[in-house]
């Protein structure tokens, strides 16, 4: 079949604004540059500062890249962040190259509690090696499972990604409680299921993809209804090189769509006029 030139230039363009893998990245999070400054019972050692660096958290990929963690937009003072685990695996003093991230509600408990929502987000800055944290590397593939996403009966959880990140697709687990909802403008909630499973149980867990990124963020929401924890937490993890969540069979990938540009939509309008003209 015989395309006309001025066509197929215009589907060369749209097929090069598609999605295109290179390189896949796992990354680990097991080489802090900060020393951990306290522990929790369940969780293990872990640092509670809100800027977090770690070196070399592609190791397998050939490339030196370095990584740094900022917690920001905290609801205080209703919530407050705790800390991050890194090399966290799920059982304490098991190294596993995740990294675990604690908030918690704050806001007292019984009836005088100043309970409802809060959150807080995280965000994951790339650099290249060596360059003290300044130069931002960017990472062609990767991809994040983000677990231990389920909640309580009395604590509402969720997570709010989103696309302008560099987010390709998303991915459940066939076994996953987690629903997931298109709030619009490139936003997508990740509810949790209001039932607490152990920590590396697929069912609350769902699988990121990112491409040509250097940094991603997204936001740990929490509702509070009710507690007699007074500092009841909100945990989730991250494995980013897929090796402690065997989530089992997946669900297809669905695709995160960036909205088309202007100039886009018109290259759409133009091709489809030529392509009308050439058969009529």
């Amino acid at each position: 079949m015989h395309i006309p030139p001025r066509f197929a230039c215009v589907v060369a363009i749209l097929l090069n604004a598609a999605p295109a893998s290179g390189q896949t990245y796992d990354l680990v999070f097991n080489n802090p540059v900060q020393q951990l400054n306290a522990t929790h019972s369940q969780l293990g050692d872990y640092y509670t500062g809100t800027s977090f660096s770690f070196l070399n958290v592609a190791p397998g990929s050939g490339q030196q890249v370095d990584m740094r963690l900022t917690v920001t937009d905290i609801t205080s003072p209703r919530y407050g962040y705790n800390g991050a685990v890194p090399d966290y695996s799920g059982t304490p003093g098991v190294p596993g190259g995740d990294i675990g991230l604690l908030y918690a509600y704050q806001g007292g408990v019984g009836p005088t509690g100043n309970y409802g929502a809060g959150s807080v987000t995280y965000n994951l800055e790339f650099f290249q090696g060596g360059s003290n944290f300044t130069d931002p590397f960017t990472i062609p593939d990767f991809r994040i499972m983000i677990y231990e996403v389920d909640g309580e009966p009395t604590q509402d959880e969720a997570v709010v990604v989103f696309a302008d990140d560099g987010l390709v697709s998303y991915q459940l687990p066939t076994s996953s409680q987690v629903s997931v909802t298109d709030q619009g403008d490139g936003y997508f909630l990740f509810n949790a299921p209001g039932t607490d499973y152990p920590f590396t149980d697929p069912r609350a867990s769902f699988l990121l993809r990112y491409q040509n990124t250097n940094s991603i963020s997204f936001q740990v929401v929490a509702n509070t209804h009710n507690t007699t924890q007074p500092n009841n937490g909100i945990f989730i993890a991250l494995d980013g090189d897929l090796s402690t969540i065997n989530p089992g069979t997946l669900n297809p990938a669905v695709y995160v769509v960036p909205e088309p540009s202007s100039a886009g939509l018109a290259m759409l309008a133009a091709a489809g006029a030529l392509f009308r003209r050439r058969r009529s």
